[in-house]
């Protein structure tokens, strides 16, 4: 048997390893966000620090963070001639046929370890019933978004289809992240692939690890405006 055969065996699931806390700078980063609306005009709100009942929270607005996404969103896969796109131009580049969609849990969290310990994790996007396609799955990233990024130049990360006609098959790859000091180092902003469009996407997010070092590999962070993975949706996005 295999390492890797048998680190699946041994594996755990994702939500037992956060509460087991393999990944312990996670807590350093950014607050669960509430919700990320499906357009480029994205309104962000804060949920509870976990620590505290949520019954005493008051939920309060990030500082603008949508606009840094936007911005390279716009930039990379719109094509704009500069990295910070003026209000105006960000108006007029959002359109109903081009969007973007959050996935339904916002906490990411993979692994391969020396122990034997592997994590998945699975992201779903609720894309709706009418959407005018295509559909893209795309990392974004902002300078300055905490990752907690362990491996490094091993950390890229492979992506499954888990519905439609590509169920079960490898459809992409990415990274990995340049990463420093647990921040992103530069806007990254990468297209895995482009689907057609469904009401609900669901991609499996797993270690590649190709060569099958003897390494502790991991990524995890929280997903907010200034990054994480979303579904791009739209034929005017570009």
């Amino acid at each position: 048997m295999d390492r890797r055969t048998s680190s699946i065996r041994r594996g755990r699931r994702d939500e037992d390893i956060y509460k087991a806390g393999y990944f312990p700078r996670l807590q350093q980063h950014l607050p669960l966000i509430h919700t990320i609306s499906n357009s480029f005009t994205t309104s962000l709100t804060s949920l509870p620090t976990p620590q505290l009942p949520l019954t005493n929270q008051t939920k309060t607005p990030l500082p603008n963070p949508t606009m840094q996404l936007t911005s390279i969103l716009i930039t990379a896969l719109a094509g704009l001639a500069t990295a910070r796109s003026t209000p105006s131009e960000r108006r007029q580049t959002s359109t109903p046929s081009c969007r973007l969609v959050a996935p339904t849990d916002l906490n990411f969290g993979v692994a391969d370890l020396r122990s034997g310990t592997v994590v998945t994790k699975v992201l779903t996007f609720p894309v709706g019933p009418t959407t005018a396609g295509p559909c893209q799955l795309v990392g974004a990233f902002s300078q300055g978004f905490p990752i907690d990024q362990g491996g490094d130049a091993f950390a890229r990360l492979n992506v499954r289809a888990l519905d439609g006609p590509a169920a079960g098959s490898l459809v992409g790859s990415f990274g990995p992240l340049e990463v420093a000091n647990d921040a992103v180092v530069k806007d990254t902003v990468q297209v895995v692939n482009s689907f057609s469009c469904r009401e609900s996407l669901s991609f499996e997010f797993a270690i590649a690890n190709d060569a099958d070092v003897d390494v502790d590999i991991n990524v995890a962070f929280t997903a907010s405006g200034l990054g994480g993975f979303f579904v791009q949706v739209g034929d005017q996005c570009n």
